[in-house]
This record gives structure tokens, C-alpha cells and sequence, in this order.
């Protein structure tokens, strides 16, 4: 029985501003494990990062890499929830993949919720790209074959913004395309993927593929 393309992909942005005064259901920061914990990133004003600090240290948090660390948002941001995630030591610098991979997990972690806004370091629009690649791939959930358990899966977030300085420049604009370029791409292929081959017979696996492809300029033939 053909099988339709449920594939989410959460809506993807960049904007100026402070992102403690962004509407959201959820801010998620980034730590380091240099100093003890620390918070990242230039867009938290030095109050807001020592209340978050404090309130990370009493729980143990360490910055480690992709450590994630849950504290309320009362009190420092217009988001309910706050959610940091370690980047771990940053003395050498921060690779692009530790940055996707620690978007991933920030997602992950904020499941039931629908608009997030991140404030990772994206100081140069390949930064940010990673970023919002790992923050989309790290929301993909795929439910078609879950039954008796569905009522507990937690939805995936709707929409994540990413706050940066430079985020009008053009850098940042070709970062944010291909970002939602990729994170199309690769969701639909983990459907075809997790799809159970008696429900995606090689039939339907060419006409979702046909589908899909409409309107490019990759010519199918099957």
C-alpha cells in the first residue's frame, strides 16, 4: 500500500537581536568546559550569563561536549525553558561538526516543544549553517510504524531560529539556503531509509523519488 511522505523538516532562520527578549518556547545556549562551565557567545549579557552559570553549576553541569542541561527560563528569557548544551573545551577553537552535533542534541533535548531559539556562536556563516543543519537533522523523529507507543512520542520542534550579529550578510543568507537545502534532503532520504520495504515496494520507491525531484533539474527515469 503506498506509503505518503510524512517527512518534517522544522523551519529554519536567522535573526538579529537579543534572543532573551525572542518569543520561544525554549533558548538554548552553548557552554565550555574551560573555567569550570561557562556560557558562550556574545549575545547573553554577562547578568544573564552568570544567573545561568550559577544555576548550571548547582546541577553539576560541566560544558562537557554535547552535555545538556535543562534549567527554567523565569527570571532571564522570554522562553519557559532554557536548555544549555556543552561544546566542551574551546581552547583550540570550535570545529563546524561539534557545533552540528551539539545543535543536534539541543533539538533532541527540546522534543515536545515547538519554537526554539538558539544562540550558539555563529561568528561566520559556515558556523551558522552547521548550526541550523545539526538543529533540523537532530529533530527528525519517524513514527509510520509505531502504534501503541505514538501517544508518548513527543512532537518535534516547529521552527528554530538562530541569532547572530552578522546574520543580514550575505554569508549568512547562503548559509541558511543551504542549510534547509540539506536538512530537506537528507530527512527524506532517512524516510525512504526507516520506511518498511513491504509498505515502500520498488514501485512506490520511484514514484516518491519522482516526486520529490518535480520541479528540479534532475531528470528521472525509471
Amino acid at each position: 500500500m503506498p506509503v505518503s511522505n510524512h517527512t518534517h523538516v522544522p523551519t529554519l532562520s536567522i535573526k538579529t537581536g537579543n534572543p532573551l527578549t525572542a518569543p520561544a518556547d525554549v533558548l538554548v545556549i552553548a557552554t565550555t568546559s574551560d573555567d569550570k562551565v561557562a556560557v558562550v557567545g556574545d549575545l547573553i549579557p554577562k547578568a544573564a550569563a552568570n544567573k545561568i552559570v550559577k544555576a548550571l553549576t548547582a546541577l553539576g553541569a560541566t560544558g562537557a561536549a554535547e552535555e545538556v542541561v535543562k534549567i527554567p527560563g523565569a527570571g532571564i528569557s522570554a522562553a519557559p525553558l532554557i536548555i544549555a548544551v556543552g561544546l566542551g573545551s574551546m581552547k583550540d577553537g570550535v570545529t563546524e561538526e561539534r557545533l552540528r552535533r551539539s545543535a543536534g542534541a539541543a533539538s533532541r533535548a527540546a522534543a515536545g516543544n515547538k519554537r526554539v531559539v538558539n544562540a550558539f556562536p555563529a561568528t561566520y556563516g559556515a558556523a551558522a549553517g552547521a548550526i541550523l543543519e545539526g538543529a533540523a537533522l537532530g529533530s527528525y523523529a519517524f513514527t509510520d510504524h509505531r502504534h501503541s507507543t505514538l501517544a508518548k512520542q513527543k512532537a518535534p520542534v516547529k521552527s528554530v531560529a538562530l541569532f547572530a550579529a552578522g546574520a543580514r550578510g550575505a554569508e549568512y543568507k547562503s548559509a541558511l539556503e543551504r542549510a534547509r537545502v540539506v536538512a530537506h534532503n537528507v530527512l527524506f532520504a532517512r524516510d525512504l531509509i526507516n520506511t518498511s520495504p513491504l509498505q515502500l515496494p520498488p514501485a512506490e520507491l520511484a514514484a516518491r523519488a519522482t516526486a520529490f525531484l518535480k520541479g528540479s533539474t534532475v531528470k528521472v527515469s525509471v
